[in-house]
């Protein structure tokens, strides 16, 4: 199955073998942002500045540039969206929040393999997972 990370370029900096390994594993690896900052309180130069850092450090490591981003926090706005646009990029956002099966995971670890066989289930084929 193959499958696209979304990854903050600080992470890139601290796993840069696993973000290779990712990409030689067939799967897509794009951008979450350089730093996970908040893309609505920030200036189109900023946003552009923190696009390219997350992309060369992307492509740096796995010797392709990503072509999609998915903003830090689900932000976005007019601004945020020309500016990625602007800059050759596609904003994504997800269609499915798996933070609250994560929440159930940890409080009732026996039924750990039941819940997360329920959250896919309900998965489509082109879902985006957060």
């Amino acid at each position: 199955m193959k499958a696209t990370f979304f990854v903050v370029g600080d992470w890139v900096d601290k796993y840069p073998e696993s973000v290779k390994a990712l990409h030689d594993a067939g799967q897509e690896v794009m951008s979450h942002s350089a730093h996970h900052d908040h893309y609505n309180s920030l200036s189109t130069e900023q946003i552009t500045a923190d696009l390219k850092e997350s992309c060369d450090k992307i492509e740096a490591a796995s010797g392709v540039r990503p072509t999609l981003i998915r903003c830090p926090y689900g932000e976005y706005d007019n601004h945020v969206i020309c500016a990625v646009r602007d800059y050759g990029l596609e904003p994504i956002q997800w269609d499915v929040e798996a933070l609250h099966s994560v929440g159930v995971i940890r409080r009732t670890a026996c039924n750990q393999r039941e819940t997360v066989w329920l959250t896919f289930l309900t998965l489509e084929y082109s879902s985006i997972v957060l």
